[in-house]
């Protein structure tokens, strides 16, 4: 047995008896539902009482049950990140394919949480006058909660996008604008969901630099998987901006898209699941691999059929030209027809809406045809490229491109991207 005459192992044998006082930045976001990064900051700021660093490793108290942030205990922002779940809506609560009846029943003890669940149910179905309704009733001015006034006013300006009622979406950016913030945690959601809904009317990149960077661990852990997705849309306006690249960048997102979509399942996010399988399929299908789209489509639909999910179907309808609604008719025809109304409003809608508050002259008239080949067109696609795309002859496309040309206003395939 070695001896305590040497005063090397002494020391060592010390160092260990009492770091098993200690917990790890693992085993705390373990134990406080945050990411270890999120941990690693707050030791860095010295939020945390007690700490110390062994090495590389932050060592944290067992016993440091009060963290602080800003001066407040932790528990505070504990009960906040909760509050978020409450109010989470269907990302949070909705975790199984025609489960949202049960949902509700779960929910009908907190009528908060159950008006938005119901708000967002009737906003995915398509019941876009009723969400709309719903939602005017949770903006209350008295409300302080930030998760509550998010959900509400998300819900103001997605509605909005399909009425083309641009007071309704000024009212719903203002309401989140507004919000209250006691921590940078909130201000950062409060800049995010301002940001999704704003990017969601222009197509542009409104997101916080923080997020362009892929950055998450500054949300609740809650909104990891809407701002996955989120995320994902925003790689593809980037990607847009590039004609030169963009097809070659475009072949690379599936490898993206992919594990989110693994990531997602596992936290069984039904809609995420929806939208990120919609995207996948799309980069696939742009880049001429339908055989590798059509699982993504036929999996989408099979989650969204049960409770008739149709808006992410009627967002990206256009982008697929026929394919999408091809694979739908083939489980529904019903779910087509409402599809295509709901397609219908979101183009009418969110054209004038767009043109109002940007001052742009879109145009809502394009055919799917002209659309497609115009979207193809500003990937850097050459004519004969764009037909083996869509399965059309290459004169069709000069037509289609003529069209649509004609009816924006465009005078140069690099300039139709603006009017799209």
């Amino acid at each position: 047995m070695p001896s305590d005459d040497n005063p090397r192992r002494f020391v060592k044998r010390r160092n260990v008896e009492e770091m098993t006082n200690y917990i790890t930045a693992k085993q705390a976001a373990e134990l406080w539902k945050i990411t270890p990064r999120r941990v690693q900051e707050m030791c860095r700021n010295g939020e945390i009482e007690g700490v110390t660093r062994h090495g590389r490793e932050w060592l944290i108290p067992v016993n440091a049950t009060r963290r602080t942030q800003g001066g407040k205990a932790v528990e505070q922002i504990e009960k906040k990140s909760a509050d978020q779940s409450i109010y989470g809506g269907m990302t949070d609560t909705y975790k199984l394919p025609g489960s949202a009846a049960e949902v509700m029943m779960s929910l009908a003890g907190n009528e908060t949480a159950y008006d938005i669940f119901a708000c967002q149910l009737y906003f995915y179905r398509g019941e876009y006058k009723n969400s709309i309704a719903l939602a005017e009733k949770l903006a209350s001015d008295d409300v302080k909660n930030v998760s509550h006034r998010i959900a509400a006013g998300i819900q103001l300006m997605l509605g909005s996008i399909y009425t083309g009622d641009i007071k309704l979406w000024r009212r719903g950016r203002d309401y989140i604008a507004n919000t209250a913030c006691e921590n940078e945690y909130q201000k950062n959601a409060v800049d995010f969901w301002l940001a999704c809904g704003t990017n969601a009317l222009t197509d542009a990149t409104y997101y916080p630099e923080w997020f362009k960077r892929g950055d998450f661990t500054r949300l609740p852990p809650n909104n990891y998987a809407v701002a996955s997705y989120h995320y994902v849309k925003y790689l593809y306006v980037v990607c847009s901006q590039d004609s030169e690249q963009a097809i070659e960048i475009m072949h690379t997102m599936p490898r993206i898209i992919e594990p989110l979509i693994s990531w997602v399942c596992l936290t069984r996010s039904v809609l995420m699941e929806i939208y990120l399988r919609l995207l996948c399929a799309l980069a696939y299908h742009i880049c001429g691999r339908d055989e590798s789209a059509i699982p993504h489509i036929d999996r989408a639909i099979s989650l969204a059929l049960p409770d008739k999910l149709y808006t992410p179907f009627a967002e990206y309808r256009r982008r697929f030209g026929f394919l999408m609604d091809d694979r739908i008719l083939l489980q529904s025809k019903t779910a087509l027809a409402d599809i295509k109304t709901a397609s219908k409003m979101l183009v009418e809608g969110w054209t004038a809406l767009h043109n109002e508050v940007l001052g742009k002259n879109v145009s809502s008239s394009l055919s799917t045809r002209e659309w497609q080949a115009a979207r193809l067109a500003t990937y850097g696609l050459s004519n004969k490229e764009i037909a083996e795309r869509m399965g059309v002859t290459v004169n069709a496309v000069k037509q289609a491109l003529r069209m649509a040309m004609d009816k924006t206003g465009a005078e140069s395939r690099s300039e139709i991207a603006k009017y799209l």
